[in-house]
């Protein structure tokens, strides 16, 4: 089984800068649920698109390929989790607890300035399984992605990054 992911997040402040001024992104490390629900998941490799769109936000897409089943049994010790259907089908029906992601723009001096974080809501996070017989897509709702921007104080503000 092939599982892809497919995350895009935006930017909670306009940008008053190009897409080539973002010097560092680092996406990965996924939660969903607590506690004893808790399950933590990532892939081995991804590839990012960055962009301003429309409307002056900042925007990444980032395609994660290699689903690291290691990672899934190392990170959730004492649980008995197998990379299947079920699984993944219970990873996206469980509300969404942490989407890792950091986002650093240069310097006018052509430096990394590590400490101006920008702040990403996530907007859409897709699964596309690959099987011997079958291929299908699996999609965190809106409502449960919502939530956890609201829990992150993650709100859509007017207001320009400088």
């Amino acid at each position: 089984m092939m599982v892809r992911g497919y995350v895009t997040f935006r930017s909670v402040n306009k940008a008053n800068y190009k897409a080539e001024d973002v010097a560092y992104i680092s996406v990965g490390g996924f939660t969903v649920g607590e506690d004893q629900d808790e399950i933590v998941f990532d892939w081995a490799s991804n590839s990012k698109q960055v962009a301003i769109n429309e409307e002056g936000y900042l925007v990444i897409r980032v395609e994660m390929r290699e689903f690291d089943e290691e990672y899934l049994i190392s990170s959730n010790e004492g649980k008995d989790l197998a990379l299947n259907y079920e699984l993944l089908r219970k990873i996206t029906s469980t509300q969404i607890t942490d989407a890792y992601n950091e986002v650093n723009l240069y310097n006018s001096d052509g430096t990394v300035n590590e400490s101006a974080y920008e702040p990403m809501l996530l907007q859409e996070f897709v699964l596309w399984v690959v099987s011997e017989k079958d291929d299908f897509y699996l999609q965190f709702t809106e409502e449960n992605i919502k939530t956890y921007n609201e829990k992150h104080n993650l709100d859509a503000k007017e207001e320009v990054v400088a």
